[in-house]
């Protein structure tokens, strides 16, 4: 199990479990609203459980290591300090996040970035995490952003709340990040020309192109292959 680092310890001020315990819900008239987690179906993390992980700051210097989780939600890392208390670094200390696997430390489950130029200037600076769907020359990124959806209960007496999942995929290719309006084979394609190439690679994998999945396994083909 990866141990905290006296970094966390003893830098930058954190927030508290008992501080979001509730998430902000932003109404078509305009009010916010504080909602429970508790009253929210689904869940604002990428995993329930805790996994190791590596906190890196934006030098690339590691700051912590330490039992995490990606609150997609909010765009914030959980993180259990050394006495186990659940925190929250302050917004901008943070800029990676590497999630390892707790059965194989060797095994990394996702890659978060929040220190991309090219990406914060196509999201008029917001600070959102970047996952990393794949390793190579040529990466598939993308930013989930879990929002807060509601509708009436059956007798209309009160509000039901649930995540739903809004993604924005980009493509970052020989040091430009390019956005994906939306994921598939003809929108993928446009900023790979000698994609084409592989079409008969493609046939024989029998890739539809209809899912990551899809996508990944073509870029590992691609980036691996002599250009």
């Amino acid at each position: 199990m990866l141990k905290a680092q006296v970094f966390i310890e003893m830098g930058s001020p954190v927030n508290p479990r008992d501080a979001f315990g509730s998430i902000n819900v932003y109404g078509s008239d305009g009010l916010v609203k504080s909602i429970p987690y508790s009253r929210i179906k689904g869940s604002p993390f990428l995993n329930e459980q805790w996994n190791p992980g590596v906190l890196y700051d934006y030098r690339d210097s590691v700051l912590a290591k330490c039992p995490v989780k990606m609150n997609l939600a909010t765009q914030e890392i959980h993180f259990l300090n050394l006495k186990g208390e659940e925190m929250v670094p302050l917004r901008g200390v943070v800029r990676k996040v590497v999630i390892y696997d707790e059965d194989d430390s060797n095994t990394v489950l996702a890659t978060f970035n929040n220190n991309l130029p090219e990406i914060r200037m196509q999201t008029k600076n917001k600070d959102y995490y970047v996952q990393e769907l794949n390793k190579g020359k040529v990466q598939l990124l993308k930013i989930t952003l879990r929002k807060v959806e509601s509708a009436d209960s059956l007798f209309g007496t009160q509000k039901r709340y649930f995540f739903a999942d809004q993604a924005e995929y980009y493509l970052q290719v020989n040091n430009r990040v390019e956005r994906i309006k939306r994921l598939n084979k003809e929108e993928f394609f446009v900023f790979l020309p000698e994609a084409s190439k592989y079409n008969l690679w493609i046939r024989e994998k029998k890739l539809k192109f209809r899912n990551e999945e899809d996508f990944i396994v073509f870029l590992a083909h691609y980036n691996n292959s002599p250009k």
